[in-house]
């Protein structure tokens, strides 16, 4: 009986700290500082690595964002752990796309229909609906993803991979605004 309290009173303990984070996520913007995300990606999946299978990473060095870490730490578990948790595995790409950084975890799962793409970001959303907790969360998980991605200029979007007809697993995408060095002013055109 107490192991079962127990196990219930963490399961309320993350509902509500998953309800405060999503609640919360506008202040972030206050808290944004210049982050190196290809570090934050390379630690995390090293960290990740006992949490789901995950294959070799495509990571671009020194990609910097106006970010907050661990906002972006919290986003990238929860997208690496669906990924264990319905695809038991999945590969990390970062890359810098013009102005925007990109990184995506893609699994080779089932993907999702796509009627839920959206929908799985709205708060107790679950796709799973058993109410059992060892084959799916509260429902908030990427409710709060997506608000903290939001909350620092970015974006959280998922897709089906395809192969012709065929889902051959699901991408989650999250686009954040690109940090560049300043441009350093010749020591002549100070001078000029």
């Amino acid at each position: 009986v107490r192991e079962k309290l127990s196990q219930d009173i963490a399961h309320m303990d993350g509902l509500i700290r998953s309800a405060m984070s999503f609640t919360s996520a506008h202040k972030l913007a206050e808290q944004v500082r210049p982050l190196d995300l290809s570090a934050l990606t390379e630690s995390l999946i090293d960290d990740m690595g006992v949490v789901c299978e995950i294959g070799e990473a495509s990571l671009a060095p020194n990609l910097m964002v106006m970010g907050d870490q661990v906002a972006l730490t919290r986003i990238l578990t929860n997208l690496i752990e669906n990924a264990g948790r319905y695809a038991s595995g999945c590969r990390v790409r970062l890359a810098a796309q013009g102005d925007t950084v990109e990184l995506s975890v893609l699994d080779d799962g089932p993907g999702l229909p796509e009627d839920a793409l959206e929908a799985v970001f709205e708060p107790f959303y679950r796709l799973e609906t058993s109410r059992n907790r060892d084959t799916g969360g509260t429902g908030l998980g990427l409710s709060v993803a997506r608000a903290l991605a939001e909350a620092q200029g970015g974006t959280l979007s998922l897709r089906n991979r395809y192969d012709g007809d065929r889902v051959t697993g699901l991408e989650a995408r999250l686009s954040l605004p690109r940090l560049r060095p300043k441009t350093r002013r010749k020591a002549a055109a100070a001078t000029a």
